[in-house]
């Protein structure tokens, strides 16, 4: 993911949106100021993200860690 390029699309979408009186009244500096916020919240996201599905990973690993050890007692009793 090209966290610059999909904030770049997001300022463009919202500057597109603006009236001319509007467009007037921000300058270039305003859109980068925008479209770096716009990264810092998309990074945030996708960080929280991976943070989240890790986690769940661990979570799974201990499961099947667990399953496992179930399985081989079952077979050491046999």
């Amino acid at each position: 993911m090209n966290i610059s390029h999909h904030a770049y699309d997001v300022v463009k979408g919202f500057r597109n949106s603006l009236g001319e009186e509007q467009k007037a009244v921000l300058s270039q500096e305003d859109y980068e100021d925008l479209q770096i916020l716009v990264e810092a919240a998309i990074a945030a996201h996708a960080s929280k993200v991976l943070h989240d599905n890790a986690k769940q990973i661990e979570a799974l690993a201990k499961s099947t860690r667990h399953l496992a050890s179930s399985i081989e007692q079952d077979e050491g009793d046999s």
